[in-house]
């Protein structure tokens, strides 16, 4: 397959074939590749905003509200993170549609289920990292 063109995902990495891509409605501006995102009761995509958000996927596209967005709800992908993040660490979706590493804490207390697990280490706040969606 030399030759043969590579597709990228926001110019940073490889596309993975094997992903479940959504396209819904904003309900906000999502301006951001790689937010992490839930689905409220009108079935419309918002930013992930506290504690007990669901994760439902993270944004391949960005759309400003009204307008349709394509959402990946499984497979590898690429997001921001919140903070330091090890590789192998259960992630769950932040109050800023960020990814972070998940603690007994948010994940007992809270009730938040975890539905990534982390593939790569991050250096910090803003920094990328690739992960898995379950």
């Amino acid at each position: 397959m030399s030759g043969a063109a590579t597709p990228t995902y926001d110019g940073k990495s490889n596309l993975v074939q094997d992903r479940y891509l959504v396209s819904m409605e904003a309900n906000e501006n999502l301006t951001t590749l790689g937010q992490a995102v839930y689905v409220d009761p009108a079935w419309s995509v918002n930013e992930t905003n506290g504690s007990t958000d669901i994760l439902f996927g993270i944004t391949l596209t960005k759309a400003n509200s009204g307008n349709k967005v394509t959402v990946i709800t499984r497979g590898i992908v690429y997001g921001t993170a919140n903070g330091a993040i090890s590789a192998g660490k259960l992630l769950y979706a932040d109050a800023s549609g960020r990814v972070a590493q998940a603690t007994v804490a948010n994940l007992y207390s809270a009730g938040v289920p975890a539905r990534a697990l982390s593939l790569s280490a991050t250096s910090g706040a803003g920094s990328g990292v690739y992960f898995a969606l379950f």
